[in-house]
């Protein structure tokens, strides 16, 4: 199953619901909010988890700092027996220079050149923490790729992107852990001085969409299916991403004539990150061709349903029978024949 490279979501919760059989598996819609950033509590992110999930974090503004300042996406949801979640971390920045300047305190002080570079470091934080496999998206790595900037000369300045997912294990509480783990990289590296001397390296880099999925060894592969759907639906909320594309750009407007070319550069690049991660959502959700959807969605072991109000889409692990939305909005997968939900409206597979 290939999974998806996402941004990760704060579920609302919803009323408790009636125990299932273990032949259905049920879901509930999450709304991340954004509760301060623009002056009212804005919807940020929406996506569905486990019905029996609780989860807590949002969106918080850091006006502080040099490398920590601006909106942080702190999410986690956590599983009944608290030994399964998926959580959102802030984005993380690092600095490095070969003349050894000082860095903020607010950075990392280190030098990555790629998104599984920064994964092996972010791991080995956790007990026996290591990186197993790595994916790449070939879509999304050529779209990156086109986004790549070099300013030659002295300095020369090189800017570009990266994104993965990684199977990763670790320990917790002494039990063993296995996860997955979302990331998109930018990195900016500058040489200077190569003319007249010993040149000087700086380098900047900086996460994005920094989602971790983990479970106990023996849970992972069960709880697998609950992160695809996850990742499979996760969507920005339309006026969110209307108000902080604004922030960008006033952002880069502001401080333009004080910002050097390789700063600004760096500022424009971690909006192209964002948009280009909406183009590859709407890309995938505009395919029409029955073929190559059902080709895509037998790979990423999801299928693709209309919701009821006929409006909307939604992906859901392959393999049930009978898929219901129920009032509160959330879904019910169900094997069983004679499981008919009190309300519940059924769903069909876009054809």
């Amino acid at each position: 199953m290939k999974l998806t490279r996402t941004f990760a979501v704060i579920g609302i919760l919803i009323a408790l619901f009636p125990t299932l059989s273990d032949a259905q598996t049920r879901f509930k819609k999450l709304e991340i909010l954004d509760q301060y950033g623009f002056n009212r509590p804005l919807i940020a992110i929406h996506s569905f988890i486990p019905a029996d999930w609780s989860s807590q974090g949002g969106v918080v503004w850091n006006l502080q700092g040099e490398c920590q300042r601006g909106p942080k996406l702190n999410w986690r949801a956590v599983s009944p027996d608290g030994q399964s979640y998926f959580t959102m971390l802030p984005n993380q920045v690092w600095m490095y220079n070969s003349v050894g300047l000082p860095i903020p305190q607010d950075c990392i002080h280190g030098h990555f050149e790629s998104a599984d570079q920064f994964a092996q470091a972010f791991i080995q934080q956790f007990p026996n923490g290591r990186v197993i496999d790595v994916i790449r998206d070939d879509k999304t790595m050529a779209q990156l790729g086109s986004m790549r900037q070099e300013q030659p000369g002295d300095p020369h300045t090189v800017i570009w992107m990266d994104s993965m997912s990684a199977s990763v294990s670790y320990s917790e509480n002494g039990s063993p852990m296995q996860g997955i783990l979302l990331i998109t990289t930018m990195h900016v590296n500058t040489m200077s001085g190569q003319s007249y001397g010993q040149p000087v390296q700086m380098s900047y880099g900086v996460t994005s969409g920094l989602t971790m999925f983990g479970a106990p060894q023996d849970e992972f592969g069960r709880r697998l299916g609950d992160f695809h759907v996850f990742a499979s639906n996760v969507r920005l909320g339309g006026e969110w991403q209307r108000l902080m594309t604004q922030y960008n750009n006033q952002l880069i407007e502001t401080n333009s004539e004080a910002m050097s070319a390789r700063t600004k550069a760096m500022t424009q690049a971690n909006a192209d990150i964002a948009d280009s991660s909406m183009q590859s959502w709407r890309r995938r959700n505009a395919i029409s061709d029955r073929s190559q959807r059902e080709s895509i969605e037998s790979i990423r072991g999801v299928e693709t349903y209309s919701t009821s109000s006929g409006t909307e889409q939604i992906e859901l692990p392959f393999g049930y029978d009978h898929v219901w939305e129920m009032p509160d909005d959330s879904f019910i997968l169900s094997d069983d024949a004679f499981y008919k939900p009190q309300n519940g409206t059924k769903l069909r597979r876009v054809p």
